[in-house]
């Protein structure tokens, strides 16, 4: 079962450090699966994932959303994961249900604090007790708990168990140093590493806490309980069918496992202030995120590439065909594939380039080798901050989970026959078939030669009946297979639909909220502006929207649009959505006619683009007039410079020369003050209609004109 990695983002509210600080929230959430990161306008950012939680959202609908499904595919045999990543201070131990006040589990329901963790023990047991119940499966539990501290593997159960026998109140993490091995099968695990059976919820959470208090912490200016390592809490469940049912034979086993991670925060010194001990351990926390970012870089680069391999045109024929095999053998093969730097590099085959894993760089990324790329259902949860402060961790945070989402498993059912259940089975089949044989010989001991002659025709009508037999299983073999084959060309085409769908809403999501913010505008508007206290009216027909002055305006124009857009997209998606069964019986390409058009999402697009370009040019123009109008006052300020200098070095030359210039000056401004005033009476008087008189006051108009400006030319060069 191919997959892709399922990432939620979960945006925390202000911090009581961030409100006495004023710092603002450059965050704003468009249900249910967009983000945009900055002050409101154009210049914002948007991200698209599979789940965005606002700050109001509380524990509970981040479990059901992101883990749940999860778990229950857990239970049934799928081995999961779930992460929190995010910057320090973010929620993370909180959102996992590590931290104190999320590690809790009440007698009744579930407490609104209770983290992932606790709500994970209660449906796991939940499903362990009904098995029980109905006797259809025995089930055992185990847990471990470790953590990674500054490239350590350190046994928190075992670390809490030396801390209780202990007299010694230190509260530095116990060096364990335990290795990280493959076994022959090529499973990753830690040598060394213990676990514990745990029967019910209230055990489970207690080693969870046991261990939790084992867990590095400290306080640094960001974050006053900052974990200082990366913890994996580990449940193994084991299922053992009792009695044989539907696809299932008595004695099957199911082996699954569940790993729950609470990532270190991202850390940056100027921030937390770290020093000495603080700021290795924070050097160590970095190193391990950024192993984690290169894995994740390389697994979206080669799926993106298996991607494009299996899309090419059907041009290359043989070639294209070669080249899907191997994509699909390699995507197939997880992470193992993808480490190589090539697929599909048989003889008429196109070679696929492939990036190598890093998963070596650490011992984060080894243990998590499985769940990027492997055979694990794998969720992530991005815990980020909503103040403008960490715009550029935020930013980073959101990059790396959008590129998580490329990331594809294979996530693959862990059931084997118990060999001696299955032994058990074979001889008693033997057994059936030599008793038979026996009561066969018997009875034609005693028989003549035309019974000796019937027994060989039964024998030759067995083996006869044996090879119609074998036919008919060639013949299901081949229809097995090309069922196989159409339920993987299904399963594309229902993904290809998926993404669409996605973009759809998205698109809707966007321009719903794009209409309601014009539509706020629109309103403050007519209220601050409307003199008469008439509200603004729209047009029936035109689409446009007109002001209660009469004159067409701006922003309920803008309204109008987006509320024709939406309207457009709403219809749309309801059209797919009441097209849906009559899809199903029309044909595999009928689903096509219920989306909206790539042109049409294109289009609506491509409108804010122009705008944001057109508002582009306008800033460049108005900054190159700016520009200009600089360069004039520098001219002016250095002409003014050099006149100054020059007056000064007159004075300097003797007290009489400055005397004399600054008469000269004051001379020049009464004549220049009493030529304007003549200048101005001129133009006031109204001079008699005839001809004659009107261009005699526009000459004389004209010199004074003249001598004004031969005035302020004598003043600017003694200046």
């Amino acid at each position: 079962m191919s997959n892709a990695i399922r990432v939620a983002v979960r945006v925390r509210p202000l911090g009581k450090k961030e409100l006495e600080l004023r710092e603002a929230d450059c965050t704003t959430v468009v249900p249910p699966r967009t983000l945009l990161l900055g002050p409101p306008g154009d210049g914002q950012k948007q991200f698209s994932v599979d789940r965005v939680f606002s700050s109001e959202e509380g524990q509970a609908a981040v479990y059901d959303d992101a883990v749940a499904p999860m778990v229950k595919q857990f239970t049934e045999g799928y081995n999961a994961t779930c992460f929190a990543y995010g910057q320090t201070g973010t929620g993370k131990t909180f959102t996992m249900g590590t931290a104190g006040g999320s590690c809790v589990f009440g007698d009744g329901d579930m407490p609104d604090a209770a983290g992932v963790i606790p709500r994970v023990a209660r449906d796991v047991f939940a499903h362990v007790r009904q098995c029980a119940e109905t006797g259809s499966r025995r089930c055992a539990v185990k847990a471990s708990f470790l953590e990674i501290y500054r490239g350590e593997v350190n046994d928190l159960l075992a670390a809490s168990a030396g801390v209780a026998s202990s007299s010694s109140s230190s509260s530095a993490p116990v060096k364990g140093g335990l290795a990280v091995r493959e076994d022959a099968s090529g499973a990753v695990l830690v040598q060394g590493l213990s676990t514990e059976e745990v029967c019910d919820e209230a055990s489970l959470v207690a080693v969870m806490k046991r261990g939790g208090g084992a867990r590095a912490t400290a306080s640094t200016d960001m974050n006053e309980g900052s974990s200082r390592s990366h913890a994996v809490l580990s449940l193994y469940l084991e299922q053992t069918t009792g009695a044989a049912s539907a696809g299932e034979a008595a004695g099957t086993v199911r082996r699954s496992k569940l790993h729950l991670v609470d990532l270190a925060g991202s850390e940056r010194q100027r921030r937390t202030g770290a020093e000495g001990a603080r700021l290795r351990e924070g050097i160590a926390i970095n190193g391990g995120l950024l192993a984690l970012g290169n894995v994740i870089n390389a697994l979206a680069f080669n799926a993106e590439a298996l991607e494009r391999a299996r899309k090419e045109p059907a041009g290359d024929g043989g070639r294209k065909k070669g080249a899907g095999r191997a994509a699909g053998k390699a995507a197939a093969q997880g992470g193992a594939a993808a480490a190589a730097p090539t697929a599909g590099a048989g003889r008429g085959e196109r070679r696929v380039r492939l990036r190598h894993v890093p998963y070596r760089d650490s011992k984060l990324t080894r243990l998590l080798r499985d769940s990027l790329g492997g055979d694990c259902l794998t969720s992530m949860i991005a815990c980020v901050g909503p103040s403008d402060a960490s715009l550029d961790e935020t930013t980073t945070t959101l990059r790396y989970a959008c590129r998580a989402r490329a990331v594809r498993n294979s996530a693959l059912l862990h059931a084997e026959a118990d060999p001696t259940a299955a032994r058990v089975s074979e001889l008693q089949e033997q057994v059936r078939r030599l008793t038979a044989a026996l009561g066969r010989t018997q009875g034609g001991a005693g028989a003549d030669g035309a019974g000796a002659d019937g027994g060989a025709g039964a024998a030759v009508e067995e083996a006869e009946a044996l090879a119609a037999l074998r036919r008919r299983v060639e013949v299901l073999d081949s229809e097995r297979a090309a069922l196989r084959h159409r339920a993987a060309a299904l399963e594309r085409e229902a993904a290809d639909a998926a993404d669409r769908a996605a973009a759809a809403e998205t698109a809707v999501d966007v321009w719903r909220w794009r209409h309601d913010v014009a539509a706020a505008a629109a309103a403050s508007a007519g209220t601050d502006g409307n003199d008469d206290g008439d509200d603004d009216d729209e047009a029936d027909d035109g689409g446009e929207t007109k002001s209660a002055g009469g004159g067409a305006s701006e922003p309920p124009t803008v309204l109008a649009e987006l509320r024709a857009r939406v309207r457009e997209l709403e219809g749309l998606t309801g059209r797919s959505a009441a097209g849906g069964a009559a899809s199903a019986v029309a044909g595999d390409d009928g689903w096509q006619a219920m989306l909206p058009a790539d042109d049409e999402i294109l289009e609506a697009f491509g409108e804010v683009a122009e705008q944001h370009e057109v508002r582009q040019r306008r800033m460049r123009d108005e900054m190159q007039a700016l520009g200009e109008a600089l360069r004039s006052k520098q001219r002016l300020l250095e002409a003014a410079a050099g006149a100054d200098g020059g007056l000064a070095a007159a004075v300097a030359g003797g007290g009489a020369g400055a005397e004399e210039l600054e008469q000269r000056v004051s001379d020049l401004e009464a004549d220049k003050a009493d030529l304007q005033a003549r200048l101005r009476r001129a133009e006031k008087e109204k001079p008699a209609d005839d001809g004659s008189a009107r261009a005699a006051a526009a000459a004389g108009a004209g010199q004074l004109r003249a001598q004004l400006e031969e005035r302020q030319k004598q003043l600017a060069e003694l200046r």
